[in-house]
């Protein structure tokens, strides 16, 4: 049996410059429209305790997401699929049957 992986993979990288812009970052990813007070701690962390005049703090996030799929490739008969199997392919994402995809992955 031959074990194939496929990945598909995305990555961003975000630059703040200050705390009120990475609270409202995290307000806006975490679909919360309240209070900020509640990403106060994690904001001060990631950006330290306190600023001097003579300095300037940057935070830059970069986020990856990966996602991998496997494929187990060997000669298949009808009666060896099972449901899961099956689940399993359909849940595979558009983008690895539009045209082009076998260079991709």
């Amino acid at each position: 049996m031959n074990v194939h992986g496929i990945y598909e993979t995305s990555s961003t990288m975000r630059i703040y410059s200050s705390r009120r812009e990475y609270q409202s970052y995290l307000q806006t990813e975490s679909g919360a429209s309240g209070s900020a007070f509640g990403f106060y701690a994690g904001v001060k962390s990631a950006f330290g305790m306190s600023f001097s005049s003579n300095q300037q703090t940057n935070l830059a996030v970069f986020d990856f997401d990966i996602l991998r799929y496997e494929i187990f490739k060997d000669e298949v008969k009808p009666q060896d699929l099972s449901r899961a199997f099956l689940h399993e392919f359909a849940s595979l994402p558009e983008s690895y049957f539009q045209p082009g995809a076998p260079i991709k992955f």
